[in-house]
């Protein structure tokens, strides 16, 4: 995933800052500085239209004219050079500024009032439309300046007997002019920060909301979604804990500083830590500031409700147990529902963006309230989709099953049948038809294995308990080998994943049981206790070339063990344990973290 958002103007994402560091790329620079120089243009042609229309041309004479002129001719180049020219030189809207100020500078050596003025307030404007808040309100302190400059120095002259008299000086056209800028950088400062900020959220939601690609899977994009809000508001982690109604079980993703492409896990949270996020949170959205001075662990919290108004301040204390799991001087939590199926919070952990609290928990709020129900369409759409290739899988095992299967059955019966006439009218053909039955007959159970593996994990009830179970009865009716299955409980569930990696690692084992260990017994267990399920497969084969026990890294290292069982361990997170007695049996452990039901 990217490490920051990429908004309408940004060409590179920053480690750091999250979407309010804003970094211009050349193209968006070009655009700004070629509007700011169209209207630099047209502010010195209005000047000189004001003029003659009010019959005042000739006032405009001196040094006014030359600096109108002059400043024409400027704005004519540089409107030139950035409509035709190559790359737009790098320090060309800083020199451009010191030219606006400039010429706002020789304005109160003018002594031309009227349309001249605007002259003053154009750096005010093109500051606005480039930067922010701080920069208008320097650019209006330094225009100020130079308005006091002549009076300064008129004043100054008069003290020294150089000039005019002070009582000859007026004072109030520069405190009326410098005001009048003051007031000005203030509102229009005002403006630029709130329309920076606008355009700001509106990339931090587009970046966020495009990293839900068409296509990409549940997990897939949940990681993208979460690692993208975690680098929008620059934060350490970001935690996204969900409540599943219909099972009452809760789960989490974690999207952290180290974050790879792989999906994020999903983990069940326990029962005993589930007060530990599941907690009375001080408003739908709060941002919490721990406070230094505070022995118990009080946050200072500002929160607003679902409709968006502020609540009192209040002193917030989160649960030991989160603070222990994410400890962290910054949290902002934001509480969501995907429409009945699951409600949940997200919590971002230390977000460094220096704004204003209040300011970014209601964009905070409005995030995931965009994002929310792009969640839940990916959800009901993962949904679909596994449910339809489940459903195809079926399909296709019923084919074979109703098609080559029956086939097979039907012509190893003939054969059968021949081979007891021939008994009596050939025998000599006899032992042959009883190879070609056997042939048969092993590839009835071959065939039958594959649409095991087909319709591995596809279980409608979505009990893994139940579905091994019915791999284990069928693997003792189609093979004649005495199997047994015991279960802890009745009831296990897991996401539709891990269902299927955990039928196909049975389904695997069983198949290798038959074909290479010559076992006339084995014996099947499962347990699920503390967030883990644990597989157990246990027989009186011929086990494997080596004795003891050993784990799934040994057993790698080695080139010992089942291999493809071992693969799926590790896809799954899992880890396996194999101990063998050869000629006595061997047993498989196989345990795992068991992801959500509805992942």
């Amino acid at each position: 995933m990217p490490n920051t958002p990429v908004t309408l103007d940004v060409v590179a994402p920053r480690n750091l800052g999250g979407v309010w560091d804003r970094v211009p790329d050349p193209a968006a620079s070009r655009r700004a500085e070629r509007v700011i120089a169209v209207a630099r243009l047209f502010s010195a042609v209005v000047i000189v239209e004001a003029a003659i229309a009010q019959s005042d041309i000739f006032r405009l004479r001196g040094l006014a004219l030359a600096l109108v002129l002059s400043y024409a001719a400027i704005s004519l180049l540089a409107l030139i050079v950035l409509t035709w020219g190559g790359a737009m030189p790098r320090r060309l809207p800083i020199l451009m500024q010191l030219v606006d100020l400039g010429v706002a500078a020789m304005v109160p050596w003018s002594h031309t009032d009227g349309a001249l003025t605007l002259l003053l307030v154009f750096p005010l404007l093109a500051a606005a439309y480039r930067q922010r808040f701080r920069h208008v309100l320097i650019t209006a302190v330094v225009i100020d300046a130079l308005i006091v400059a002549p009076w300064a120095i008129a004043h100054a002259s008069a003290r020294l007997g150089l000039g005019a008299t002070l009582e000859a000086l007026d004072v109030s056209a520069p405190i009326a002019n410098t005001t009048f800028v003051a007031i000005l950088g203030v509102v229009v400062g005002y403006f630029a920060e709130n329309e920076h900020q606008r355009r700001s959220e509106s990339d931090a939601l587009s970046y966020v909301v495009e990293q839900a690609k068409p296509g990409a899977e549940f997990a897939g994009m949940l990681h993208a979604v979460l690692s993208a809000i975690r680098d929008v508001f620059a934060a350490r982690t970001t935690l996204l804990v969900l409540h599943d109604t219909k099972t009452a079980r809760l789960f989490r993703w974690e999207a952290g500083p180290l974050s790879t492409t792989e999906p994020p896990a999903a983990k069940e949270v326990l029962a005993a830590s589930r007060g530990d996020y599941a907690f009375a949170a001080p408003g739908d959205a709060w941002h919490a500031v721990a406070r230094r001075l505070s022995r118990r662990g009080a946050f200072d919290a500002v929160a607003i409700d679902a409709e968006g108004r502020r609540i009192e301040a209040t002193d917030f204390v989160p649960p030991p147990g989160f603070m222990a799991a994410h400890p962290c001087h910054r949290v902002l939590g934001v509480s969501l529902t995907l429409e009945k199926a699951w409600t949940g919070w997200l919590f971002v952990i230390d977000p460094a963006i220096g704004l204003r609290r209040e300011v970014l928990t209601r964009f905070a709020q409005r995030l995931v309230g965009h994002t929310s129900p792009i969640i839940h369409g990916y959800y009901l759409v993962h949904s679909v989709r596994t449910r339809a290739q489940a459903a195809e899988r079926s399909r296709i095992a019923r084919e074979l099953h109703d098609g080559i299967t029956q086939s097979l059955l039907g012509l190893e019966m003939e054969i059968v049948a021949l081979q007891r006439r021939a008994l009596t009218e050939a025998p000599k053909i006899s032992a042959d038809l009883a190879r070609v039955q056997k042939l048969l007959r092993r590839e009835v159970i071959r065939m039958r294995e594959t649409m095991e593996g087909i319709r591995a994990g596809n279980n409608a009830s979505g009990n893994i308990v139940e579905e091994l179970a019915e791999m284990v009865d069928r693997f003792r009716r189609y093979t004649g080998i005495y199997a047994s299955f015991v279960s802890a409980q009745p009831v296990i569930s897991m996401s539709g994943h891990m269902r299927r990696q955990t039928a196909l690692i049975l389904h695997e084992a069983l198949v290798n049981l038959r074909k290479h260990t010559r076992a006339s017994r084995v014996s099947v267990r499962t347990k699920a206790a503390d967030g883990r399920f644990q597989l157990s497969i246990e027989d009186d084969g011929g086990g494997f070339p080596f004795a003891g026990r050993r784990t799934l890294p040994e057993l790698d290292a080695l080139r010992q063990g089942p291999r493809i069982i071992g693969e799926r361990v590790r896809m799954i997170g899992g880890e396996m344990t194999v101990e063998s007695r050869p000629g006595l049996g061997a047993s498989i452990e196989i345990s795992f973290k068991s992801g959500p039901a509805h992942e």
